[in-house]
């Protein structure tokens, strides 16, 4: 294999760039320009040299950027550094390959039929489209970093009702070819041609934002987000149980005036059987306030345990967790890995899937879509309940993470989904940052990490399609 030290170097300094243009960092020009580093370092020859220098790449951008499950498998699951640092390398190892194999076909003989201006500006793009959705759904998927989300606070945010997040991921690496168009060396109409497409892309998108695609089914709704900080070291210690469901009794009294209050994913650390004396005083209260209660707690129902959000109080219905986390919540049926990951001391591990078509859960008089944790990154969960939810509910649980970027991105993530559906969204963790999202995608509030506090706001109900959900479900 022919390659450049140098320039092998220069791919992986441009995988950390663009782990720059997302949270909680938000340069977003960094990922237009990292991914234009990387189309020009693949425009070589050799394909043994565009597919290592696209692992480079990935393995530099997805070790800076979800680095963070070692955290969860070191402290948590008490792996140790070395099984730990092992499993974490092989995870983004298998991710960079994603990229690799982009910039593998990059060069194929099919792409070469092209010329080069539009290898840049639509067939990489699309390569690079396509490896995105296979790895969102490749095994169980895992969407995290997707490109679209990089460019939550840039001109392409208007292009985001419209085209979702993967659409916006092909916008960024469109731009980035028109970048690489204007810089490297090429006949002056292409230059021009690139400046012209740069400036109409900036153009309609910031034109973009300042559209309403959705319109209110209601009057404003008072939430209060309950943020309990319990530590993870402590939260599934049986002697804490009593302290813990006394810090959301406390908790909970500043949340009797609002209309919905808002507890984080498995709040409580026992299933609904063992705490339903506790579960019967609140659920007392919250009537006696004509208050809707919004729970996380592990549901038992026919021998089975699903991670669950239970509504109380002038709610009504509840919610089983659909796409559970492998290893985190379940254990796939692989025989080796099993073996080894059965040694990490995750509470709670052997949850079941909800049902994939589940009625909407109603509170304030209002349907809404609920989401537990990591559910909320796959946009396709969203569509099988929209349009009929009017916000959407998203319950988590990031302390698991510790303080790292894990938290910030997952706030990203969830003020996509508002922007891709035109809802309010309420954002209830256990350790911060709980947030209330607007339809565009705006952080009307924010709590602090790693602070105990009721965090209160208002949402409206929305009702109506974006064209992102048009296109999908018409």
């Amino acid at each position: 294999m022919y390659t450049n030290r140098w320039l092998d170097l220069l791919a992986l300094i441009a995988g950390a760039c663009l782990t720059l243009s997302f949270a909680p960092f938000h340069y977003w020009p960094l990922a237009i320009i990292a991914i234009s580093a990387l189309i020009h370092l693949i425009e070589v020859p050799h394909c043994s040299t565009r597919l290592w220098r696209g692992f480079l790449f990935g393995l530099s951008h997805f070790s800076t950027g979800v680095y963070w499950v070692f955290i969860s498998m070191n402290r948590f699951g008490h792996m140790g550094v070395i099984s730990s640092g092992a499993l974490t390398a092989l995870f983004v190892s298998v991710l960079a390959l994603f990229t690799a194999f982009t910039c593998y076909f990059y060069g194929y003989k099919l792409s070469q039929v092209a010329g080069t201006f539009l290898r840049r500006v639509l067939v990489f793009p699309a390569l690079w489209l396509l490896f995105e959705v296979i790895r969102t759904g490749f095994l169980t998927g895992f969407p995290w970093l997707a490109l679209g989300y990089s460019q939550l606070n840039s001109p392409l945010t208007g292009f985001i009702p419209l085209l979702g997040v993967f659409g916006t991921g092909f916008f960024v690496t469109c731009t980035a070819g028109l970048l690489v168009n204007i810089v490297k060396p090429g006949t002056p109409p292409f230059r021009f041609l690139s400046v012209i497409f740069l400036a109409i892309i900036a153009f309609v998108g910031v034109k973009l934002t300042h559209h309403s695609w959705t319109t209110p089914a209601g009057k404003p709704i008072k939430v209060a987000l309950v943020q309990a900080n319990v530590p993870q070291t402590l939260k599934w210690d049986p002697e804490r149980l009593r302290h813990i469901m006394a810090t959301y009794h406390r908790l909970a009294e500043q949340t009797w005036s609002a209309d919905i209050a808002v507890w984080p994913e498995a709040s409580l650390p026992a299933t609904q059987n063992f705490v339903k004396p506790f579960l019967a005083r609140v659920n007392q209260k919250a009537l006696a306030t004509d208050t809707s209660l919004l729970l996380g707690i592990p549901f038992e129902h026919e021998k089975h345990f699903y991670n669950s959000l239970i509504t109380l109080g002038n709610g009504r219905g509840q919610y089983f967790k659909r796409h559970l986390v492998p290893f985190g919540e379940y254990l796939p049926d692989i025989n080796l890995i099993t073996l080894f990951v059965e040694k990490l001391k995750i509470p709670m591990s052997h949850f079941s899937a909800g049902y994939t078509k589940q009625t909407l859960p109603m509170a304030a008089g209002h349907p809404f879509a609920p989401f537990i944790c990591f559910e909320i990154a796959f946009p396709r969960l969203m569509l099988d309940m929209l349009p009929q939810a009017q916000y959407l509910v998203t319950i988590s649980d990031d302390s698991w993470f510790g303080e790292s970027s894990a938290a910030t991105q997952h706030l990203d993530i969830a003020r996509m989904r508002s922007l891709e559906s035109g809802r309010y969204q309420i954002l209830s963790t256990n350790s911060g940052p709980s947030a209330i999202i607007d339809p565009q995608g705006h952080v009307l509030k924010a709590s602090k990490m790693n602070q105990q506090t009721v965090l209160k706001g208002q949402i409206l109900p929305m009702k109506g399609k974006t064209p992102w959900v048009r296109i999908w479900k018409d």
